[in-house]
């Protein structure tokens, strides 16, 4: 998509694939619903590339397919809802990636993620869902500038393996 992609308010009544699609400008998914036609649809954006800011601001994903995406700069799902599970596996987060007051309803992965520029998950919930294993995985993430998890209420967190950049690197 070479200009701006804007789908704010849309509700996707099937299942949406949006794998690989390369976005070069601002993406603006703003209080898109993800229903599909069971009321369990799927937003696939596997290997997807943001080369400009997305926004995906208060939208509902009954389940939310991140794996391999690029946001080259900065990205929001600040009041987002995650129905069902939320995969960002091997995800790299640019400038910035802002999950302020989210709502993870079930597991949400992050295994192997990077997040380049400043990480806000600050006011979230992982509430989990029926495996216990994590609500929120961070195995394997790299977070190479701020991390804000303030006021995350979270079961059980997994971050093994994971690096966290010191706040003022010496020189």
């Amino acid at each position: 998509v070479a200009g701006p992609a804007e789908f704010d308010g849309a509700r996707f009544d099937h299942d949406v694939v949006f794998d690989a699609v390369s976005f070069a400008d601002e993406a603006r998914f703003v209080d898109v619903h993800f229903e599909g036609s069971t009321g369990s649809g799927e937003a696939t954006f596997e290997g997807a590339t943001f080369d400009g800011p997305a926004t995906f601001e208060g939208g509902v994903f009954p389940h939310a397919d991140f794996e391999g995406v690029d946001f080259g700069t900065s990205v929001t799902f600040a009041g987002t809802t995650f129905e069902s599970r939320a995969e960002f596996g091997a995800a790299s987060f640019g400038d910035a990636g802002t999950f302020f007051d989210a709502v993870f309803e079930h597991d949400a992965t992050f295994t192997g993620t990077t997040f380049a520029g400043d990480a806000t998950f600050f006011d979230v919930e992982f509430r989990g869902g029926a495996d216990k294993a994590a609500d929120a995985g961070f195995a394997g993430a790299t977070f190479e500038a701020d991390v804000d998890f303030q006021s995350v209420e979270c079961a059980t967190a997994v971050l093994s393996a994971s690096k966290v950049a010191p706040a003022n690197p010496a020189s």
